[in-house]
Protein backbone atom coordinates (compact mmCIF):
# COMPACT_ATOMS: atom_id res chain seq x y z
CA UNK A 1 0.00 0.00 0.00
CA UNK A 2 2.77 2.39 1.00
CA UNK A 3 4.65 1.54 -2.19
CA UNK A 4 1.52 2.34 -4.28
CA UNK A 5 1.08 5.70 -2.54
CA UNK A 6 4.76 6.51 -3.13
CA UNK A 7 4.41 5.66 -6.83
CA UNK A 8 1.42 7.92 -7.14
CA UNK A 9 3.27 10.78 -5.49
CA UNK A 10 6.25 10.35 -7.83
CA UNK A 11 3.95 10.30 -10.85
CA UNK A 12 2.23 13.48 -9.65
CA UNK A 13 5.56 15.18 -9.11
CA UNK A 14 6.67 14.23 -12.64
CA UNK A 15 3.47 15.63 -14.13
CA UNK A 16 3.98 18.88 -12.22
CA UNK A 17 7.56 19.10 -13.49
CA UNK A 18 6.51 18.47 -17.10
CA UNK A 19 3.55 20.88 -16.99
CA UNK A 20 5.53 24.11 -17.70
CA UNK A 21 7.42 22.36 -20.52
CA UNK A 22 4.16 21.17 -22.01
CA UNK A 23 2.76 24.71 -21.76
CA UNK A 24 5.84 26.09 -23.53
CA UNK A 25 5.51 23.44 -26.23
CA UNK A 26 1.85 24.26 -26.67
CA UNK A 27 2.54 27.99 -26.76
CA UNK A 28 5.42 27.53 -29.23
CA UNK A 29 3.22 25.40 -31.44
CA UNK A 30 0.78 28.26 -31.97
CA UNK A 31 2.73 31.60 -31.75
CA UNK A 32 0.22 33.67 -33.68
CA UNK A 33 -2.72 35.99 -33.18
CA UNK A 34 -4.19 39.42 -33.78
CA UNK A 35 -2.22 42.65 -33.21
CA UNK A 36 -4.59 45.13 -34.85
CA UNK A 37 -8.11 45.33 -36.21
CA UNK A 38 -6.79 44.07 -39.54
CA UNK A 39 -3.34 42.82 -38.51
CA UNK A 40 -2.05 39.43 -37.44
CA UNK A 41 1.28 38.24 -36.16
CA UNK A 42 3.28 35.04 -36.14
CA UNK A 43 6.63 34.07 -34.68
CA UNK A 44 9.11 31.48 -36.01
CA UNK A 45 11.10 30.21 -33.04
CA UNK A 46 13.72 28.57 -35.27
CA UNK A 47 14.68 31.78 -37.12
CA UNK A 48 13.68 34.30 -34.47
CA UNK A 49 11.53 36.13 -37.02
CA UNK A 50 8.39 38.01 -36.04
CA UNK A 51 6.08 38.58 -39.02
CA UNK A 52 3.22 41.09 -39.08
CA UNK A 53 0.67 40.83 -41.91
CA UNK A 54 -2.35 42.86 -42.90
CA UNK A 55 -3.21 46.57 -43.04
CA UNK A 56 -3.84 49.48 -40.71
CA UNK A 57 -2.66 50.45 -37.23
CA UNK A 58 -1.31 48.14 -34.56
CA UNK A 59 -2.94 48.10 -31.17
CA UNK A 60 -1.20 49.99 -28.35
CA UNK A 61 0.31 48.08 -25.43
CA UNK A 62 1.73 48.86 -22.00
CA UNK A 63 2.85 47.06 -18.82
CA UNK A 64 -0.69 46.21 -17.82
CA UNK A 65 -1.62 45.15 -21.33
CA UNK A 66 1.57 43.57 -22.77
CA UNK A 67 2.19 42.79 -26.44
CA UNK A 68 0.90 39.35 -27.47
CA UNK A 69 4.45 38.24 -28.34
CA UNK A 70 5.78 39.24 -24.92
CA UNK A 71 6.90 35.65 -24.23
CA UNK A 72 9.27 35.85 -27.22
CA UNK A 73 10.73 39.35 -26.75
CA UNK A 74 14.21 38.12 -25.95
CA UNK A 75 14.16 35.67 -28.89
CA UNK A 76 13.06 38.07 -31.64
CA UNK A 77 15.96 38.74 -34.04
CA UNK A 78 14.17 40.17 -37.07
CA UNK A 79 10.83 41.83 -37.72
CA UNK A 80 8.92 41.81 -41.01
CA UNK A 81 6.39 44.62 -41.35
CA UNK A 82 3.77 44.76 -44.15
CA UNK A 83 3.47 47.54 -46.71
CA UNK A 84 -0.08 48.17 -45.56
CA UNK A 85 0.99 49.07 -42.03
CA UNK A 86 0.05 52.62 -41.01
CA UNK A 87 0.93 52.78 -37.33
CA UNK A 88 3.39 51.03 -34.98
CA UNK A 89 1.72 50.68 -31.60
CA UNK A 90 2.93 51.86 -28.21
CA UNK A 91 5.45 49.41 -26.77
CA UNK A 92 5.30 47.21 -29.88
CA UNK A 93 8.91 46.02 -29.85
CA UNK A 94 10.07 47.33 -26.50
CA UNK A 95 12.61 44.99 -24.96
CA UNK A 96 13.51 43.08 -28.15
CA UNK A 97 17.15 42.93 -27.08
CA UNK A 98 18.30 40.81 -30.05
CA UNK A 99 16.66 42.93 -32.75
CA UNK A 100 19.49 44.44 -34.85
CA UNK A 101 17.63 46.37 -37.54
CA UNK A 102 14.16 47.62 -38.30
CA UNK A 103 12.92 48.55 -41.79
CA UNK A 104 9.76 50.57 -41.30
CA UNK A 105 7.72 50.44 -44.52
CA UNK A 106 6.38 53.41 -46.45
CA UNK A 107 2.84 54.18 -45.40
CA UNK A 108 3.58 54.23 -41.69
CA UNK A 109 2.44 57.56 -40.25
CA UNK A 110 2.95 57.01 -36.52
CA UNK A 111 5.62 55.33 -34.39
CA UNK A 112 4.18 54.89 -30.93
CA UNK A 113 5.39 55.56 -27.41
CA UNK A 114 8.19 53.17 -26.34
CA UNK A 115 7.88 51.42 -29.71
CA UNK A 116 11.54 50.30 -29.83
CA UNK A 117 12.59 51.20 -26.28
CA UNK A 118 15.33 49.04 -24.85
CA UNK A 119 16.24 47.44 -28.19
CA UNK A 120 19.88 47.47 -27.16
CA UNK A 121 21.14 45.61 -30.26
CA UNK A 122 19.33 47.86 -32.76
CA UNK A 123 22.05 49.34 -35.00
CA UNK A 124 19.98 50.65 -37.91
CA UNK A 125 16.46 51.93 -38.33
CA UNK A 126 14.83 53.42 -41.41
CA UNK A 127 12.14 56.01 -40.70
CA UNK A 128 10.35 56.59 -44.02
CA UNK A 129 8.95 59.79 -45.43
CA UNK A 130 5.34 60.11 -44.37
CA UNK A 131 5.95 59.51 -40.67
CA UNK A 132 4.66 62.60 -38.86
CA UNK A 133 4.61 61.36 -35.28
CA UNK A 134 7.33 59.64 -33.24
CA UNK A 135 6.18 58.94 -29.70
CA UNK A 136 7.93 59.65 -26.43
CA UNK A 137 10.80 57.27 -25.64
CA UNK A 138 10.28 55.55 -29.01
CA UNK A 139 13.99 54.70 -29.25
CA UNK A 140 14.89 55.05 -25.57
CA UNK A 141 18.09 53.22 -24.66
CA UNK A 142 18.77 51.88 -28.15
CA UNK A 143 22.43 51.86 -27.15
CA UNK A 144 23.76 50.39 -30.43
CA UNK A 145 22.01 52.88 -32.75
CA UNK A 146 24.63 55.01 -34.56
CA UNK A 147 22.71 57.35 -36.88
CA UNK A 148 19.17 58.53 -37.47
CA UNK A 149 17.42 60.58 -40.15
CA UNK A 150 14.12 62.06 -39.06
CA UNK A 151 11.86 62.61 -42.11
CA UNK A 152 10.24 65.82 -43.28
CA UNK A 153 6.82 66.30 -41.72
CA UNK A 154 7.82 65.53 -38.14
CA UNK A 155 7.31 68.69 -36.08
CA UNK A 156 8.35 67.47 -32.64
CA UNK A 157 10.96 65.11 -31.25
CA UNK A 158 9.01 63.93 -28.21
CA UNK A 159 10.29 63.53 -24.66
CA UNK A 160 13.04 60.94 -24.26
CA UNK A 161 12.75 59.85 -27.89
CA UNK A 162 16.48 59.05 -28.23
CA UNK A 163 17.43 59.25 -24.56
CA UNK A 164 20.42 57.07 -23.67
CA UNK A 165 21.25 56.24 -27.29
CA UNK A 166 24.90 56.25 -26.25
CA UNK A 167 26.34 55.16 -29.64
CA UNK A 168 24.39 57.73 -31.66
CA UNK A 169 26.93 59.93 -33.48
CA UNK A 170 24.82 61.82 -36.03
CA UNK A 171 21.22 62.96 -36.37
CA UNK A 172 19.59 64.58 -39.41
CA UNK A 173 16.61 66.71 -38.44
CA UNK A 174 13.91 67.94 -40.89
CA UNK A 175 13.10 71.55 -41.75
CA UNK A 176 9.58 70.94 -40.44
CA UNK A 177 10.83 70.44 -36.87
CA UNK A 178 9.70 73.13 -34.42
CA UNK A 179 10.27 71.49 -31.04
CA UNK A 180 12.78 69.20 -29.37
CA UNK A 181 11.25 67.82 -26.19
CA UNK A 182 12.37 66.97 -22.68
CA UNK A 183 15.47 64.70 -22.64
CA UNK A 184 14.98 64.00 -26.35
CA UNK A 185 18.74 63.43 -26.91
CA UNK A 186 19.93 63.40 -23.29
CA UNK A 187 22.92 61.16 -22.54
CA UNK A 188 23.67 60.60 -26.23
CA UNK A 189 27.31 60.74 -25.19
CA UNK A 190 28.73 60.03 -28.68
CA UNK A 191 26.56 62.57 -30.52
CA UNK A 192 28.77 65.03 -32.40
CA UNK A 193 26.92 65.87 -35.62
CA UNK A 194 23.53 67.58 -35.47
CA UNK A 195 22.23 70.62 -37.34
CA UNK A 196 19.27 72.38 -35.82
CA UNK A 197 16.71 73.38 -38.50
CA UNK A 198 15.82 77.01 -39.18
CA UNK A 199 12.20 76.66 -38.05
CA UNK A 200 13.03 75.26 -34.61
CA UNK A 201 11.28 77.24 -31.87
CA UNK A 202 11.83 75.34 -28.63
CA UNK A 203 14.59 73.25 -27.10
CA UNK A 204 13.19 71.51 -24.05
CA UNK A 205 14.56 70.77 -20.60
CA UNK A 206 17.62 68.50 -20.64
CA UNK A 207 17.14 68.05 -24.40
CA UNK A 208 20.87 67.59 -25.06
CA UNK A 209 22.06 67.13 -21.48
CA UNK A 210 25.37 65.25 -21.17
CA UNK A 211 25.99 65.12 -24.93
CA UNK A 212 29.67 65.54 -24.15
CA UNK A 213 30.95 64.80 -27.69
CA UNK A 214 28.99 67.72 -29.12
CA UNK A 215 31.69 70.27 -30.04
CA UNK A 216 29.69 72.77 -32.06
CA UNK A 217 26.04 73.60 -32.43
CA UNK A 218 24.34 76.61 -34.00
CA UNK A 219 21.16 77.85 -32.39
CA UNK A 220 18.96 79.09 -35.26
CA UNK A 221 17.73 82.66 -35.54
CA UNK A 222 14.07 82.46 -34.61
CA UNK A 223 14.57 80.09 -31.67
CA UNK A 224 12.33 81.23 -28.83
CA UNK A 225 12.62 78.73 -25.99
CA UNK A 226 15.88 77.57 -24.41
CA UNK A 227 14.69 75.63 -21.37
CA UNK A 228 16.25 74.54 -18.09
CA UNK A 229 19.45 72.50 -18.38
CA UNK A 230 18.93 72.06 -22.13
CA UNK A 231 22.69 71.67 -22.79
CA UNK A 232 23.76 70.81 -19.25
CA UNK A 233 27.03 68.85 -19.13
CA UNK A 234 27.91 69.29 -22.82
CA UNK A 235 31.58 69.44 -21.92
CA UNK A 236 32.76 69.36 -25.54
CA UNK A 237 31.04 72.60 -26.60
CA UNK A 238 33.57 75.35 -27.40
CA UNK A 239 31.42 78.40 -28.14
CA UNK A 240 27.77 79.32 -28.27
CA UNK A 241 25.71 82.18 -29.67
CA UNK A 242 22.26 82.86 -28.22
CA UNK A 243 19.96 84.47 -30.84
CA UNK A 244 18.02 87.58 -29.89
CA UNK A 245 14.69 85.81 -30.36
CA UNK A 246 15.36 83.87 -27.15
CA UNK A 247 13.85 86.03 -24.42
CA UNK A 248 15.29 84.08 -21.50
CA UNK A 249 18.27 81.76 -21.06
CA UNK A 250 16.73 79.47 -18.46
CA UNK A 251 18.29 78.04 -15.32
CA UNK A 252 21.29 75.79 -15.85
CA UNK A 253 20.97 75.89 -19.65
CA UNK A 254 24.74 75.50 -20.15
CA UNK A 255 25.79 74.47 -16.65
CA UNK A 256 28.90 72.28 -16.51
CA UNK A 257 29.84 72.96 -20.14
CA UNK A 258 33.43 72.80 -18.99
CA UNK A 259 34.98 73.26 -22.46
CA UNK A 260 33.05 76.43 -23.31
CA UNK A 261 35.41 79.33 -24.09
CA UNK A 262 33.10 82.09 -25.35
CA UNK A 263 29.45 83.12 -25.15
CA UNK A 264 27.76 85.62 -27.46
CA UNK A 265 24.32 86.82 -26.45
CA UNK A 266 22.47 88.78 -29.11
CA UNK A 267 20.39 91.91 -28.63
CA UNK A 268 16.85 90.90 -27.68
CA UNK A 269 17.64 88.51 -24.83
CA UNK A 270 16.32 90.06 -21.61
CA UNK A 271 17.11 87.58 -18.84
CA UNK A 272 19.83 85.10 -17.87
CA UNK A 273 18.66 82.84 -15.06
CA UNK A 274 20.61 81.26 -12.16
CA UNK A 275 23.42 78.81 -12.95
CA UNK A 276 22.87 79.28 -16.70
CA UNK A 277 26.64 79.10 -17.30
CA UNK A 278 27.87 77.84 -13.92
CA UNK A 279 31.08 75.75 -13.95
CA UNK A 280 32.07 76.74 -17.48
CA UNK A 281 35.62 76.96 -16.15
CA UNK A 282 37.37 77.71 -19.47
CA UNK A 283 35.11 80.62 -20.33
CA UNK A 284 37.31 83.51 -21.48
CA UNK A 285 34.64 86.06 -22.30
CA UNK A 286 30.97 86.73 -22.78
CA UNK A 287 29.20 89.38 -24.84
CA UNK A 288 26.14 90.69 -23.00
CA UNK A 289 23.91 93.13 -24.93
CA UNK A 290 22.09 96.19 -23.64
CA UNK A 291 18.74 94.36 -23.80
CA UNK A 292 19.63 92.08 -20.86
CA UNK A 293 17.69 93.48 -17.89
CA UNK A 294 18.25 90.70 -15.36
CA UNK A 295 21.28 88.57 -14.52
CA UNK A 296 20.00 86.50 -11.62
CA UNK A 297 22.20 84.86 -8.98
CA UNK A 298 25.53 85.11 -10.80
CA UNK A 299 24.46 83.17 -13.89
CA UNK A 300 27.73 83.61 -15.81
CA UNK A 301 31.44 83.81 -15.05
CA UNK A 302 31.48 81.61 -11.95
CA UNK A 303 32.53 78.13 -10.86
CA UNK A 304 31.32 76.37 -7.75
CA UNK A 305 33.99 75.79 -5.12
CA UNK A 306 33.15 72.56 -3.31
CA UNK A 307 35.64 73.27 -0.52
CA UNK A 308 34.08 76.58 0.49
CA UNK A 309 30.58 75.82 -0.82
CA UNK A 310 30.66 79.11 -2.69
CA UNK A 311 30.98 80.50 -6.20
CA UNK A 312 34.21 82.09 -7.40
CA UNK A 313 34.92 84.11 -10.53
CA UNK A 314 36.61 82.24 -13.41
CA UNK A 315 40.25 83.43 -13.64
CA UNK A 316 40.79 85.71 -16.66
CA UNK A 317 37.08 85.91 -17.51
CA UNK A 318 35.93 89.19 -19.14
CA UNK A 319 32.56 90.68 -19.97
CA UNK A 320 32.10 92.69 -23.16
CA UNK A 321 29.18 95.06 -23.39
CA UNK A 322 28.08 98.64 -23.84
CA UNK A 323 28.99 101.22 -21.22
CA UNK A 324 26.22 102.11 -18.81
CA UNK A 325 24.27 98.86 -19.24
CA UNK A 326 23.45 96.05 -16.81
CA UNK A 327 26.42 94.14 -18.23
CA UNK A 328 28.77 96.78 -16.83
CA UNK A 329 26.97 96.89 -13.48
CA UNK A 330 27.07 93.10 -13.18
CA UNK A 331 30.79 93.01 -14.01
CA UNK A 332 31.68 95.72 -11.47
CA UNK A 333 29.51 94.20 -8.73
CA UNK A 334 31.25 90.85 -9.09
CA UNK A 335 34.80 92.09 -9.71
CA UNK A 336 34.84 90.93 -13.32
CA UNK A 337 36.86 92.96 -15.88
CA UNK A 338 34.54 94.90 -18.18
CA UNK A 339 35.49 95.77 -21.77
CA UNK A 340 33.29 98.49 -23.28
CA UNK A 341 32.37 97.88 -26.90
CA UNK A 342 32.97 100.49 -29.56
CA UNK A 343 29.51 101.03 -31.09
CA UNK A 344 30.90 101.66 -34.58
CA UNK A 345 32.99 98.52 -34.92
CA UNK A 346 31.48 96.20 -32.32
CA UNK A 347 34.93 95.44 -30.88
CA UNK A 348 36.01 95.83 -27.31
CA UNK A 349 39.77 95.96 -27.85
CA UNK A 350 40.11 98.98 -30.15
CA UNK A 351 40.63 102.64 -29.31
CA UNK A 352 38.84 105.34 -31.27
CA UNK A 353 41.97 107.47 -31.01
CA UNK A 354 44.34 104.80 -32.33
CA UNK A 355 46.17 105.34 -35.64
CA UNK A 356 44.56 102.17 -37.03
CA UNK A 357 40.95 103.00 -36.06
CA UNK A 358 39.73 104.36 -39.41
CA UNK A 359 41.68 101.76 -41.42
CA UNK A 360 40.15 99.03 -39.23
CA UNK A 361 36.61 100.32 -39.85
CA UNK A 362 37.34 100.50 -43.58
CA UNK A 363 38.73 96.97 -43.66
CA UNK A 364 35.78 95.48 -41.78
CA UNK A 365 33.13 97.42 -43.75
CA UNK A 366 34.68 96.30 -47.03
CA UNK A 367 35.01 92.65 -46.06
CA UNK A 368 38.81 92.70 -46.14
CA UNK A 369 38.97 91.18 -42.67
CA UNK A 370 36.66 90.36 -39.80
CA UNK A 371 37.57 90.36 -36.16
CA UNK A 372 39.43 87.53 -34.52
CA UNK A 373 36.26 86.87 -32.51
CA UNK A 374 32.81 88.33 -32.08
CA UNK A 375 34.20 91.07 -29.82
CA UNK A 376 37.90 91.40 -30.66
CA UNK A 377 39.88 92.76 -33.57
CA UNK A 378 43.27 91.91 -32.01
CA UNK A 379 45.13 94.93 -33.44
CA UNK A 380 48.44 93.71 -32.03
CA UNK A 381 48.04 90.18 -33.34
CA UNK A 382 50.77 89.09 -35.73
CA UNK A 383 49.84 88.48 -39.37
CA UNK A 384 50.84 85.45 -41.41
CA UNK A 385 51.69 85.41 -45.11
CA UNK A 386 48.42 83.59 -45.80
CA UNK A 387 46.44 86.32 -44.05
CA UNK A 388 48.28 89.20 -45.72
CA UNK A 389 47.83 87.94 -49.30
CA UNK A 390 44.16 87.33 -48.48
CA UNK A 391 43.72 90.88 -47.19
CA UNK A 392 45.47 92.25 -50.28
CA UNK A 393 43.40 90.05 -52.60
CA UNK A 394 40.13 91.16 -51.00
CA UNK A 395 41.21 94.81 -51.14
CA UNK A 396 41.62 94.34 -54.90
CA UNK A 397 38.12 92.93 -55.31
CA UNK A 398 38.87 89.20 -54.87
CA UNK A 399 39.70 88.65 -58.57
CA UNK A 400 39.76 85.14 -60.03
CA UNK A 401 43.32 83.84 -60.41
CA UNK A 402 44.70 83.44 -63.93
CA UNK A 403 46.04 79.95 -63.20
CA UNK A 404 44.58 77.22 -61.02
CA UNK A 405 47.86 75.29 -60.87
CA UNK A 406 49.42 75.38 -57.39
CA UNK A 407 53.21 74.97 -57.27
CA UNK A 408 53.40 74.74 -53.47
CA UNK A 409 53.34 71.56 -51.42
CA UNK A 410 52.35 73.36 -48.22
CA UNK A 411 49.12 74.83 -49.60
CA UNK A 412 45.97 72.70 -49.61
CA UNK A 413 43.12 73.32 -52.00
CA UNK A 414 40.19 74.71 -50.09
CA UNK A 415 42.31 76.76 -47.69
CA UNK A 416 40.86 80.22 -47.09
CA UNK A 417 43.93 81.81 -48.71
CA UNK A 418 44.11 79.40 -51.69
CA UNK A 419 42.66 81.68 -54.40
CA UNK A 420 44.43 84.70 -52.91
CA UNK A 421 47.75 82.87 -53.09
CA UNK A 422 47.18 81.82 -56.73
CA UNK A 423 46.25 85.40 -57.63
CA UNK A 424 49.30 86.84 -55.84
CA UNK A 425 51.68 84.38 -57.52
CA UNK A 426 50.06 84.97 -60.92
CA UNK A 427 50.46 88.73 -60.50
CA UNK A 428 54.10 88.39 -59.45
CA UNK A 429 53.33 89.80 -56.00
CA UNK A 430 55.09 86.88 -54.35
CA UNK A 431 56.98 83.81 -55.50
CA UNK A 432 56.75 81.95 -52.20
CA UNK A 433 59.41 81.23 -49.61
CA UNK A 434 60.94 78.70 -52.04
CA UNK A 435 60.14 77.12 -55.40
CA UNK A 436 57.90 74.54 -53.68
CA UNK A 437 56.71 76.27 -50.49
CA UNK A 438 54.59 79.31 -49.81
CA UNK A 439 54.89 79.42 -46.01
CA UNK A 440 51.24 80.42 -45.38
CA UNK A 441 51.64 80.13 -41.62
CA UNK A 442 54.90 82.07 -41.48
CA UNK A 443 54.77 85.57 -40.01
CA UNK A 444 54.81 88.40 -42.53
CA UNK A 445 57.45 91.07 -41.98
CA UNK A 446 57.19 94.80 -42.59
CA UNK A 447 59.57 94.45 -45.55
CA UNK A 448 57.38 91.75 -47.08
CA UNK A 449 54.11 93.68 -46.77
CA UNK A 450 55.47 96.86 -48.42
CA UNK A 451 57.01 94.66 -51.14
CA UNK A 452 53.64 92.99 -51.76
CA UNK A 453 51.96 96.40 -52.00
CA UNK A 454 54.67 97.78 -54.28
CA UNK A 455 54.41 94.81 -56.66
CA UNK A 456 50.61 94.96 -56.61
CA UNK A 457 50.95 98.60 -57.73
CA UNK A 458 53.12 97.57 -60.67
CA UNK A 459 56.59 98.11 -59.13
CA UNK A 460 56.68 101.89 -59.69
CA UNK A 461 60.05 103.63 -59.49
CA UNK A 462 60.42 105.82 -56.40
CA UNK A 463 60.97 109.51 -57.09
CA UNK A 464 64.04 109.63 -54.87
CA UNK A 465 66.67 107.13 -53.80
CA UNK A 466 67.48 109.03 -50.61
CA UNK A 467 67.49 106.59 -47.75
CA UNK A 468 66.64 107.85 -44.25
CA UNK A 469 66.76 104.38 -42.68
CA UNK A 470 69.96 102.98 -41.24
CA UNK A 471 68.58 99.43 -41.22
CA UNK A 472 67.65 99.34 -44.93
CA UNK A 473 70.53 98.72 -47.32
CA UNK A 474 70.32 100.09 -50.86
CA UNK A 475 71.10 96.58 -52.12
CA UNK A 476 68.14 94.99 -50.31
CA UNK A 477 65.44 93.41 -52.44
CA UNK A 478 62.84 95.56 -50.70
CA UNK A 479 64.74 98.89 -50.94
CA UNK A 480 62.64 100.40 -53.74
CA UNK A 481 59.45 99.14 -52.12
CA UNK A 482 60.35 100.91 -48.87
CA UNK A 483 61.20 104.16 -50.65
CA UNK A 484 57.95 104.02 -52.64
CA UNK A 485 55.90 103.27 -49.50
CA UNK A 486 57.42 106.24 -47.66
CA UNK A 487 56.79 108.58 -50.61
CA UNK A 488 53.16 107.40 -50.85
CA UNK A 489 52.67 107.99 -47.12
CA UNK A 490 51.91 104.30 -46.56
CA UNK A 491 54.46 104.23 -43.73
CA UNK A 492 56.92 106.57 -42.12
CA UNK A 493 59.03 103.79 -40.66
CA UNK A 494 59.35 102.47 -37.13
CA UNK A 495 61.25 105.65 -36.18
CA UNK A 496 62.65 108.58 -38.15
CA UNK A 497 65.84 106.60 -38.83
CA UNK A 498 64.72 102.95 -38.76
CA UNK A 499 62.25 100.94 -40.78
CA UNK A 500 62.48 97.62 -38.83
CA UNK A 501 62.19 95.52 -42.02
CA UNK A 502 62.32 92.18 -40.20
CA UNK A 503 59.78 93.04 -37.54
CA UNK A 504 56.54 91.06 -37.77
CA UNK A 505 53.61 93.05 -39.11
CA UNK A 506 50.58 93.37 -36.85
CA UNK A 507 46.95 93.30 -37.96
CA UNK A 508 46.70 97.02 -37.18
CA UNK A 509 49.72 97.79 -39.37
CA UNK A 510 48.56 95.64 -42.28
CA UNK A 511 45.09 97.21 -42.51
CA UNK A 512 46.64 100.66 -42.12
CA UNK A 513 49.14 100.06 -44.94
CA UNK A 514 46.32 98.73 -47.13
CA UNK A 515 44.01 101.63 -46.30
CA UNK A 516 46.68 104.21 -47.07
CA UNK A 517 47.61 102.51 -50.34
CA UNK A 518 44.02 101.98 -51.48
CA UNK A 519 42.34 105.09 -50.08
CA UNK A 520 45.16 107.44 -51.03
CA UNK A 521 45.73 108.50 -47.45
Amino acid sequence: MKRRILSCLLALALLCALAPFAAIQARAADPTGKCGANLTWSFDAKTGKLTITGKGDMYDWDNENPVPWSDYLEAIKTVSLPTGLTGIGDGAFSGCVKLTKAAIPKGVVKIGYNAFAGCTALKAVTIPNGVTGIGSSAFWKCTALTSVTVPEGVTCIEAGCFHYCSSLTSVVLPDSLTEIGYEAFADCTALRDVTLPAHLKTIGEHAFASCRSLVEITLPDGLEGLRNYSFYGCSGLRKITIPGTVDTVWEGAFKDCSGLTSVTIREGVTMIEPFAFLNCGKLAWALIPASVENLIWNPIGFVYDQETYSQTVIPGFKIYGFAGTNAESYAKTNGIPFCPIDPASGFGDVSTSAYYYQPMLWAVENGITNGTSEVTFSPNGECTRGQVVTFLWRANGSPAPVSTSCPFTDVKKGAYYYDAMLWAVGKGITTGTSATTFGPGSECTRAQIVTFLWRAAGCPEPKSMDNPFTDVKSTASYFKAVRWAVEKGITTGATSTTFAPNKICTRAQVVTFLWRSRAGK
